[in-house]
């Protein structure tokens, strides 16, 4: 299973980043990624990704099956407001908890009055 910890609600994704999804993590649930106060501290925002994360595993092992040998293997997608990132991989990595990225390309083009159109193409998943 892999917790979409981001502000990207799964049924919003590509056809392409949902199927690889599925096909390596299994199921996805989205697990929204918080507000990050711009004023907060660092031991602020680290607190707020600890209660935050630790309520995510809550919900993880209560929607997951019954017994713990049944249980779905969690996975994290963590993107977002990068001191909460960094904590929040602490977090699950000392959970022993994988903590992915999505991979994107960029797709800019320059138009005829000067502006931009940018749009990004899924690539794959990585690893933090």
């Amino acid at each position: 299973m892999l917790l979409n910890h981001t502000n990207h609600a799964y049924f919003k994704w590509s056809p392409e980043q949902r199927s690889a999804a599925n096909s390596q993590f299994g199921r996805v649930i989205d697990a929204p990624f918080p507000n990050v106060d711009p004023e907060a501290s660092t031991e602020d925002v680290a607190f707020q990704a600890g209660v935050c994360c630790e309520s995510l595993l809550v919900a993880a092992t209560v929607d997951s099956k019954e017994t713990p040998a049944e249980r779905e293997t969690v996975d994290v997608l963590l993107q977002g407001e990068m001191s909460y990132v960094v904590s929040a991989v602490k977090f699950f990595s000392k959970r022993g908890i994988k903590c992915w990225v999505a991979t994107t390309e960029r797709k800019s083009i320059d138009n005829p009055d000067g502006s931009k159109t940018v749009g990004f193409a899924f690539v794959r998943f990585r690893q933090y």
